[in-house]
């Protein structure tokens, strides 16, 4: 069957029409100065699919999107390429005509043409969605939400106690403290620490990072400060077995 609209990668320029699909189709607000700049540093253009349709005006011709990014990830016993889908979307007037079959159907016979990655891995938005297209579920996360006077440092836990304070509220004994970090040294201890697999080697499906998605990863104050939030790296134990966070 034909395809019902064109797909075709998109040049560089293109992002701005590749972005409009993608927020409509999400319901997303404009991105901020900081945020637009950080996405095109990740776009990979050559990796990106659009379907057109030709007779819209110009500059509105793209209907629905789809992308890749270049990433390593863990499995059992080794770390390998795989392709990070990413931007999947179509705009609500072409949603029930085809279009994410086709998006997907390309993308697929491009990643396999290319033969350098055995893996497509994605975070659905919608799960039902993907299984038509061979994707399954690879893993699964838990969150977890601790109140004031909850839990306890561990006591091996490193921390200088010229930096430490008290948490607020009721406390077991001896007192929970927390350690504030500082913030530079962070953002240049976690990457390096994930680019070694010193985390990343014990946790399948865990994905590698580009030198760009690393700071992406660690966030810093350049996106989070808008919100007032300031990172960090954290160890927790659940049950005998260490979980890490940020």
């Amino acid at each position: 069957m034909a395809d019902p609209y064109p797909i075709r990668p998109i040049a560089a320029d293109e992002y701005p029409f590749f972005r409009r699909v993608h927020d409509h189709a999400f319901n997303s607000g404009p991105a901020s100065p900081v945020r637009w700049a950080r996405a095109l540093r990740q776009f990979e253009p050559e990796r990106s699919l659009a379907a057109i349709d030709d007779t819209l005006p110009a500059g509105e011709t793209m209907v629905g999107t789809t992308g890749a990014y270049s990433l390593r990830m863990t499995v059992p016993g080794a770390a390998l390429p795989v392709a990070g889908v990413s931007a999947v979307s179509v705009l609500p007037s072409h949603r029930r005509r085809g279009v994410l079959r086709s998006l997907m159907h390309r993308q697929l016979a491009d990643l396999a043409g290319r033969g350098e990655e055995p893996i497509a891995v994605l975070w659905a938005s919608e799960t039902p969605i993907y299984a038509r297209y061979g994707y399954g579920r690879a893993s699964s996360n838990a969150y977890f939400r601790f109140e004031r006077g909850d839990g306890a440092m561990a006591a091996t836990a490193p921390a200088d106690p010229a930096q430490r304070r008290q948490l607020p509220g009721p406390h077991p004994e001896p007192p929970a403290r927390g350690h504030l970090a500082q913030i530079p040294p962070e953002r240049q201890g976690g990457p390096d620490l994930w680019k070694r697999g010193l985390y990343r080697a014990h946790r399948p499906i865990l994905q590698g990072r580009r030198d760009e998605a690393a700071r992406v990863a660690e966030r810093g104050h350049r996106q989070r400060d808008d919100v007032g939030l300031v990172p960090g790296l954290l160890q927790v134990q659940v049950a005998g077995q260490a979980v890490a966070g940020n």
